[in-house]
């Protein structure tokens, strides 16, 4: 009976063993969009924003020093750039009308075999949030904007006919803004 239950879980565990010693490909990214300093989630990217990505090689739960093999970096099926396994690979997403960009990274001569590791990485529209929360001051709060620096942001109002235009005034706390012109629509 021993023998059975063994050779059960020999079996059942088998492919996860095989599985462990298979090399794998893991692509990290990072968007250079602009996102409020609280915000808990990935910045994503919006058009035209730079992406950098790098590949890591996995075997055996180990992280392999990629320096020795070349990566294969692909955008949308179509081959992008070729380089050195330990250098980054940077692009911009794409232009308006896109909701993603496909990125194929390929290592192929590792060992006998090819590696190769996928991510479709969302395109996100420039959002404003306004907090009413702080009320009787209406704050925006900016969300994957293609800058890295928010006092480069400007915001007009529009309300019953007045106009304003306020710029972010403190990059440390990008709820702060310094009112520049107020004018009456004619």
């Amino acid at each position: 009976m021993k023998f059975i239950l063994a050779f059960a879980l020999s079996l059942a565990f088998a492919p996860l063993l095989a599985s462990a010693a298979n090399p794998s490909l893991v692509i990290t990214w990072k968007a250079s969009s602009y996102v409020p300093p609280d915000y808990a989630g990935k910045a994503l990217p919006t058009t035209g924003s730079a992406i950098l990505a790098s590949a890591t090689i996995l075997e055996d739960g180990r992280v392999i020093n990629p320096s020795s093999y070349s990566v294969r970096w692909y955008e949308n099926g179509n081959l992008s750039a070729t380089a050195r396994g330990d250098a980054p690979f940077s692009f911009f997403a794409p232009r308006m009308g896109e909701d993603s960009v496909t990125l194929r990274a390929s290592v192929p001569e590792y060992g006998d075999e090819t590696i190769d590791a996928f991510v479709d990485i969302p395109i996100a529209r420039p959002e404003i949030v306004i907090d009413f929360a702080r009320l009787p001051t209406i704050t925006p709060i900016f969300y994957f904007w293609n800058v890295t620096d928010p006092t480069s942001l400007s915001i007009e109002w529009s309300s019953e006919g007045d106009t304003t235009t306020a710029r972010v005034k403190n990059p440390a706390n990008p709820f702060e803004f310094s009112q520049t012109t107020i004018s009456k629509e004619q």
